[in-house]
């Protein structure tokens, strides 16, 4: 059916999935490599402060107001927090 066409993933399909691995992997290196011990600065703390209390905010809107970009901001908002709990992780094991 042409509903299975592409399930199989032709080899272009997989050298993408390929190279997707290895930019998941390369960025795993250089964050396991720098020196994020600045996340525990007062400063970054705040601004993790405001994101939470944006994102509350915004939630709210997005009860009321119908709009097509709230996923690319709840996306923007998921890798703020996945940044700071890979950076805590690192600094504090």
């Amino acid at each position: 059916s042409e509903g299975d066409a592409g399930a199989g993933g032709g080899p272009i399909v997989v050298a993408f999935k390929l190279a997707r691995v290895a930019c998941i992997l390369r960025l795993a290196r250089i964050v396991l490599e720098a020196d994020l011990t600045w996340t525990n600065s007062p400063h970054f703390h705040g601004f993790i402060g405001v994101v939470i209390s944006i994102n509350s905010l915004l939630m709210g809107l997005e009860t009321d107001i119908v709009w097509d970009g709230w996923e690319w901001v709840e996306n923007l908002l998921l890798g703020i927090y996945s940044f700071e709990l890979v950076a805590s992780l690192k600094c504090f094991g």
